[in-house]
């Protein structure tokens, strides 16, 4: 059942119903992140342009992850004192002066800190839509989110493929710039139409179980801090493979710069179909159980990328990879709708994205000193080792009673 915020009456009152609402938040998403990571696909081929090492790649890839932990808190505070819209709506454009800014950056140093910028602006606007997306939907909570992050993962695979298929007829810093315009346009567009017309997050129908009391914060505080941990592990997994992975295929299997970066995308195709089926599945069997079976499936699938030699048997196994890997997304998402109550929440999303963006500034050096040292196969080795730890963090973490609670 769908709860619904207060609608004013009028030509755009509807604006405020749930399932425009949540379409206008999703394009968002999408638009937010088509340039926000593509940089890491892009890492083969910024490696020739500049001439740098594998362990100077590094640097691409953390500076931006270490801007956007200050964005995280920054939407999430916004998103508890304004219209979440506005906060989505300001990231939006701090996300069309980032592509444009890509597009003129005149040396290396102006590049990274661009590439910074969309990560900022990405940072800033996870807390208000995911806040807001957990209240729209206080039933069903993992379905929705889970398709709040195929939306996301939609953005992530359109910037990579555009660029694949672009890359050798217009240069990837053009198709950067091809992407301000629909980005500043939804921005401006997302304000407008929503001005006066959407509740904070704090005013929308909220029956009273989702307020908690007093007396559960101390055990909301403590299982937080578990998810918390939960995530960084993941997170450490998920990056480690994440930042070289089109790397990998370039020097390792020897795959062409443009295939490799096209094929990244299409992994992330199949992780947008997951990421719903993932939160239903969860809806289902449980969080923890659901999220046991994907990790330990995504630690197998690691194995198998350890051992692969044909090139037919690493598609297959990127693309089953690609589902699992984001089949999660709206089930760690409802994870911290259970430890924050209502007028907390745009806060505790803000902490939540946080850890992510820190193992993303740590990631990627750990990823290149082992991959340099040991050879770059090995990253799935170590990344499998943090799945473990994660799967061992997971069955510590208490959720029973938690739905009475929040939903």
């Amino acid at each position: 059942m769908l709860k619904r915020g207060v609608q004013n009456k009028g030509a755009w009152g509807e604006m405020t119903s749930i399932r425009k609402m949540f379409t206008a938040i999703g394009l968002s998403h999408t638009l937010i992140h088509v340039c926000s990571n593509a940089h890491i696909a892009l890492i083969p081929v910024l490696m020739i342009e500049f001439e740098l090492s594998l362990f100077e790649t590094s640097i691409i890839a953390t500076v931006p992850f270490l801007c956007s932990i200050f964005g995280s808190p920054i939407g999430g505070y916004l998103s508890d004192r304004i219209k979440p819209t506005y906060v989505i709506g300001m990231s939006l454009l701090l996300g069309s002066i980032g592509t444009a800014s890509v597009y003129l950056a005149p040396n290396s140093g102006i590049l990274i800190g661009s590439f910074a910028l969309l990560s900022f602006a990405s940072a800033v606007y996870h807390p208000p839509a995911y806040a807001l997306t957990s209240e729209m939907y206080s039933e069903r909570r993992n379905t929705a989110l889970g398709l709040l992050g195929a939306t996301g993962i939609l953005g992530m695979s359109i910037g990579p493929i555009s660029i694949g298929i672009l890359l050798t007829t217009f240069g990837w810093r053009l198709i950067y710039f091809l992407w301000t315009l629909p980005i500043f346009v939804v921005a401006i567009l997302l304000i407008i139409l929503t001005y006066n017309r959407v509740p904070k997050v704090t005013q929308l129908n909220i029956g009273k179980s989702e307020e908690i009391s007093t007396s559960g914060d101390q055990k909301s505080s403590a299982l937080f801090l578990n998810v918390m941990i939960f995530i960084s592990l993941v997170s450490m997994g998920k990056m480690i493979i994440g930042t070289y992975f089109t790397t990998y295929l370039v020097l390792g299997r020897e795959i062409p710069e443009s295939l490799a970066i096209t094929l990244f995308g299409v992994m992330g195709i199949i992780g947008m179909m997951s990421s719903p089926g993932g939160g239903f599945l969860a809806d289902k069997l449980g969080e923890k159980k659901y999220l046991t079976i994907a990790y330990i499936a995504i630690a197998s699938l690691l194995l198998a990328f350890f051992f692969a030699q044909e090139f037919s048997i690493i598609i297959i196994l990127m693309m089953v990879y690609g589902f699992f890997r984001s089949s999660d997304m709206g089930v760690t998402a409802t994870l911290v709708a259970y430890t924050a109550p209502t007028r907390k929440r745009g806060a505790a999303y803000g902490i939540f994205f946080i850890p992510p963006q820190v193992i993303g500034a740590i990631a990627p050096i750990v990823a290149a000193y082992v991959a340099e040292q040991t050879g770059i196969s090995n990253i799935f080795l170590l990344s499998i080792i943090f799945f473990i730890l994660a799967i061992l963090v997971l069955q510590k973490i208490n959720l029973e009673g938690r739905r009475e609670i929040t939903l």
